[in-house]
Parts: C-alpha cells; structure tokens; sequence
C-alpha cells in the first residue's frame, strides 16, 4: 500500500499563498527584515517543491531519491527560518517519511526507523500548530503503522503493539471527520444549487467549514473516504495478528472486514450515483486488495497459532487478487500502470506461496503435482510475469530466484539418490536460480540486495562439488555484510533451502559456524 497519498488536489507543498504588493509602502527596518526572511522563506519552499517535483518525474532509482533529499534539507531550511509555519513543517515531515518508505532503492534498516522516528515527530509538531489538518492525521497514522511493521520484522510483537494501536485510533478520528466534512459538503454543493442568486450565504457557509477544517474539506472524495478506510482495516488485522487473547484477536478481525464493507457500500452508493464522464472513478482495486491481504493473513493466522486450517481464507483473497489483476490493463504505455500490474502480481504470488507452505505444514503429502506444488510454480508464473513489467526491479528478480531454491528443496524431499530424476530435477531449479540471483547482483548499485541473498546463492553453489570456493566466497560476503547465526535460521523460514549435507560435514564449514555463533 502505498503510505503516502502522493499528486492529491490539495497538496499542501503547491500552495504557496498569495503575494502582496509592497510598492508604495513605506516600511520600517524592523518589517524590511521581516520582509527579507519572509522572501528567504518564500524561495526555499518553491526550490523545495522544483527538487520534489524532479524525484517524482524521476520516480526511483538514487538520482530520484537524491532530489528528495534535498527537497527535504530545504523544507527544514524554511522551517526553521519560520518555525511556527504549518505548511513548511507539514511539508517537511511528509518528504522524511517519502524517504523513509522509498524503496527503490531503500535505506538500511536502522536508517528507516531513524526517519520514521523523524516523521512522527515532525508529523505530531504539525498537528501541534493545526490539530485539525486531515492530511497530517493521515500520514502521522500511516508512518506509525510503518514503523510497526518494522518492530514486527526487528524487534518484537510487543514492540510493535502500540504503534499499531495508535494507528488504529487515528484511523477512526480521519474517518468520522473526513466523513462529517463529505457530508457536508454534498449539502452545502445541494444548498448552493438550489439558490444560486444567494451566492454570499452560500460563500458564508462554505466559509465557516473553511475556518475550522481550511482548504482540505474541499478535497475530501469517495476515494478519500475508502482509502482511509481500507489502510484502517489493514491496521486492524495486523493488530488482531500480534494479539495474545484469542477473543481480542477474532473481534479486531471483524473490525477491519466491517471497515472493508463500509468502503463497498460506499462504492455501491457513488455508482448509483455517478452520470457524467467528469465523476470519479471508484478506486476498487485498493478494497479488493486490502480483502486479500487480510484474509490471506487471517488463514496463516489461524493456522500458526491455533493450529486452525480453513482453505476458505486464502481461497477468498485469491479471488479478490484476481478482481484486482483483471482491472489492470494488459496493455499500455504508462509506466505506472506497469509497475501496478507488477506488484498485484507479486500479491498474488505471495498469496499462492503462503497457502502452499500451510497446507505442507497441514500434513499435506508431497509430490511432483501435490495441490501446493502446483500452486509454488503458480506463484512463480506470476512472478515472472511481474517481472516482464519490471524487468530490472531486485525484489521481483530475487522472489523468483527464491521460489526456484523452494521448488528444489521439494524435489530434494522426493529424491531417493544423486542419480534419480528428482535429484536432477533439483539441480536443474537451483542452477535457475543462482542464475537469477546473478542478475539481482548486477543490478546491486542502485538496488542494494539483502545479505540474505549472499547466503542463498551459497546455499545452492553447496550442492555442485566444483563450486565449493564460489560457496565459501559468498557465505563469506553474507558474513561481511552482516550476516549472523540468528539470521542464517531465520532465512529458512523464509526460504525452506538448507546447505547440502556433504558441505555441512566439511571442517571449513563447521569452523565457520563456530565463527557465526
């Protein structure tokens, strides 16, 4: 999802405010230098929207995070030459927790949580000066569930459970107020119509809004409406997955599919609604996605900490992630829609990978056509299909190198001897693989990979008796770059490829270990 609402009509960093004469004004010394810190004021916000402007044209890559990096030292330059301005810090936190969230390339792990911590505090201080402002309500919401989300990978559960919380929380506030400004405004827009010779009641009453919630009523949409709804949603569900109390758990569940359903009706109504090409279009895809990213969620759940198996959950976010593909065009010339399709894509392959590995983990059977090898090399269909969208994009390169090491390892599960079938089978997926991650390596300049993939590639280079240097130069590079004893078992509940047993019995190996531990 994407954390950020990004090109909104009412972007606060292109409101620059009108700019009054000053000729003929006589001014005293004191108002020339509130003058000249104003226009210094003036000129570093303008430069800061060209440099953020360019990181969007540029749209990833080091260059593009480069313009937002400086967008962002200008935005604290105009903060602090007028601390009390809401529009300069607001700006300010938005473009930290962009860079906090970019992704391609990303920054180190610590680097993330060091601007997401940035980003709430700024995001708060913004709140401080105009408590009401719905866009910083948002994003303050949205950088705290980010943070989450990387307690829950770094740190712990209990970590995480009060950003979430807090996320939850604001989630409801946005809503009800952005909900009680729509409303609103659908009168005032009727009110107006029915009376349009009485243009300065109608002025006056748009005016009371705009004096206690500004300009941003203007921009609230059915959009706005269901995006704040379906990001609440997701908070919900990854609150209710951390909560120990199994009741707690299921009631949180529910919440977040009765938000789902809000967000449905109010598609449902603005349809019935919509006769002009000028109506916005309703954003399905983003409820569709958030349904199958709950429920695929909700059935590992269940399964992982009460040992429950329902089929019908990631039966059901598949069907929604279909919806999702389908509305995306196969065809088109916009960068955006392909990287769209690539990543719904992805979506459903992670879906099809995280259903495989519970019905193996349900005592499922193994075998060449099992229902959870068949949907491992679906899940791998649609990863490479991603990837004919993004062919340079490291993510997408290394899944894929990751599910040919998860489609090895099953064939290894089958393999009586080095000489059988499935044994073949095996080495011929791991060579794939250690060919794609070959090309996430080449694009590792502007795409840093995990160490973790080091590790991988040392994993699959242990099965070939003549590559057992290559194996050592790179477990070597994962220990260089990090690596621990903690992550090399973490991995394997990532990627289920374990080092062969020949390389495991080797005395560089065990002494390496040791050296891990």
């Amino acid at each position: 999802m994407n954390r950020y609402r990004n090109n909104k009509g009412n972007d606060k960093k292109k409101k620059l405010g009108n700019k009054k004469s000053s000729a003929d004004i006589k001014k005293t010394f004191s108002e020339l230098i509130e003058e000249v810190t104003k226009n210094v004021l003036y000129f570093s916000f303008v430069e800061a929207i060209e440099q953020e402007e360019k990181g969007e044209r540029y749209g990833d890559g080091k260059k593009a995070r480069r313009f937002y990096e400086t967008a962002c030292d200008l935005y604290e330059k105009a903060h602090n030459k007028e601390k009390q301005d809401f529009t300069c810090l607001y700006n300010w936190a938005r473009v930290t927790y962009l860079l906090a969230t970019f992704s391609k390339p990303s920054f180190s792990t610590q680097k993330k949580i060091n601007l997401l911590q940035l980003a709430i505090e700024r995001f708060r201080n913004a709140l401080n000066l105009y408590p009401k402002a719905l866009d910083a309500m948002f994003n303050l919401k949205q950088a705290l569930s980010s943070f989450g989300e990387i307690c829950l990978d770094e740190v712990s559960e209990q970590a995480a459970l009060p950003f979430f919380k807090e996320a939850c929380e604001l989630g409801d506030k946005v809503f009800t107020l952005q909900e009680e400004l729509f409303n609103s405004n659908i009168k005032n827009d009727s009110d107006c119509s029915c009376h349009d010779h009485e243009q300065d009641s109608c002025t006056t009453i748009i005016n009371k809004n705009e004096e206690l919630y500004d300009e941003e009523s203007d921009a609230i949409t059915i959009n706005s409406l269901i995006e704040t709804l379906t990001t609440s949603a997701e908070d919900l569900n990854n609150l209710s997955s951390i909560t120990d109390d199994i009741k707690e758990s299921e009631n949180l569940f529910n919440k977040a599919i009765e938000k789902l359903k809000k967000a449905e009706e109010l598609a449902q109504k603005s349809d019935h609604k919509a006769n002009n090409e000028d109506d916005e279009e309703i954003d399905l895809n983003s409820i569709d996605s958030a349904y199958a990213t709950i429920l695929s969620s909700r059935g590992e759940h269940l399964f992982n900490n009460l040992g429950i198996f329902d089929a019908m959950y990631f039966e059901s976010a598949l069907d929604h992630q279909n919806k999702v593909i389908k509305r995306i065009p196969e065809s088109s010339n916009s960068q955006t829609v392909y990287q769209q399709k690539a990543q719904e894509l992805c979506n459903k392959g992670d879906i099809l990978c995280t259903f495989a590995e519970t019905l193996m983990n349900n005592g499922e059977s193994i075998d060449e056509h099992s229902t959870s090898q068949e949907m491992y090399r679906e899940a791998l269909n649609a990863y490479e299909k991603a990837h004919t969208f993004e062919d340079s994009n490291n993510s997408i390169i290394c899944k894929i190198g990751d599910l040919k090491l998860i489609l090895a390892n099953n064939y290894l599960l089958l393999s009586e001897t080095k000489n059988d079938e499935a044994y073949q089978s095996m080495l011929q997926l791991i060579r794939q693989g250690l060919d794609t991650y070959k090309i996430a390596l080449k694009n590792n300049v502007e795409q840093p990979v995990e160490p973790e993939i080091y590790l991988r590639i040392a994993k699959g280079l242990s099965y070939y008796d003549d590559l057992t240097k290559q194996c050592q130069g790179m477990l070597q590079k994962f220990v260089q770059m990090g690596g621990s004893i903690e992550m090399l078992e973490d991995d394997l509940q990532f990627v289920n490829f374990d080092f062969s047993d020949d390389i495991k019995c080797a005395p560089w190996f065990i002494e390496g270990m040791k050296q891990l531990e």
